[in-house]
């Protein structure tokens, strides 16, 4: 039968992109999936392309609140979706049709927690790069922890979550959420994430399309250097309590990836 899938889009002011970000997912080969759109408080017409979505294709949910940025939106998602396993997609971002299709296959081969992949940079003009080779000697399941200590070692570790497709059962069980305020949220959550998956399978598959060109993107912004900063200093201090508590020989990649985060 397939699982179904929940991708969650939040939203702010990403008119401009939005129409392709949601087609890609209509456009997807795989059919058992809803789309939960989060409109946060967007100034521009985004929360109308929303409703235009909604109110032509009865697989889509659209959902509108004041801006509180997006660890709070995505939560949001977490909290009103219905399916099995959860996407994340950022609305200036797209995916590859056959996207899904892949995930599912790979889930009912295996029953993994987490799918992780791979991710093309699209610059200006639409041009897509490999944004990173994959993953060597991950042909096997493998737990979480190892998962990170192969990712980090090979210089290959892959924070962002959108790059991991969960089982959404994992993300309740463990009430993971993302800490709003934060910049580099992911930096804070994916580790946790991963710490308590006992199955992930790592697909040499380039699904994830994304854009270089938004210039309003927070990543990009130079005026907020110094917030993500302090903001990475925050999360390796609240790591470094996470995982205070295993001294084993098996977490010393957690405590490596604190070190870095700390002085990156």
């Amino acid at each position: 039968m397939g699982v179904k899938f929940s991708v969650i889009i939040p939203i702010f002011n990403a008119s401009a992109y939005l129409r392709e970000c949601i087609d890609s997912v209509l456009h997807q080969t795989y059919g058992k999936y809803e789309i939960i759109l989060i409109n946060d408080g967007s100034t521009d017409d985004s929360f109308d392309i929303c409703k235009e979505y909604a109110k032509a294709n009865c697989d889509i949910q659209a959902y509108t609140k004041n801006n509180e940025g997006l660890s709070a939106t995505r939560n949001y998602g977490l909290d009103v979706c219905q399916g099995d396993y959860i996407v994340f997609l950022d609305s200036d971002d797209y995916i590859e049709s056959e996207s899904l299709q892949k995930f599912n296959a790979v889930i009912e081969k295996t029953g993994a927690d987490i799918v992780t992949s791979y991710a093309y940079h699209v610059d200006t003009d639409g041009n897509q790069h490999k944004s990173r080779p994959f993953l060597a000697d991950a042909e096997s399941p493998m737990s979480g922890t190892e998962f990170f200590k192969k990712s980090l070692y090979q210089n290959n570790l892959r924070a962002c979550a959108p790059f991991y497709i969960t089982n959404k059962k994992l993300i309740d069980k463990y009430n993971l959420r993302f800490q709003s305020g934060l910049y580099h949220e992911d930096e804070l959550w994916t580790p946790k994430l991963l710490f308590y998956a006992e199955k992930v399978i790592d697909l040499p598959f380039y699904f994830y399309n994304y854009r270089l060109s938004n210039i309003q993107s927070i990543t990009r912004d130079p005026s907020k250097k110094m917030k993500r900063a302090l903001d990475r200093m925050q999360i390796a201090c609240e790591l470094s309590d996470f995982f205070s508590a295993y001294t084993q020989k098996q977490y010393d990649c957690f405590q490596d990836n604190i070190a870095a985060q700390y002085m990156y």
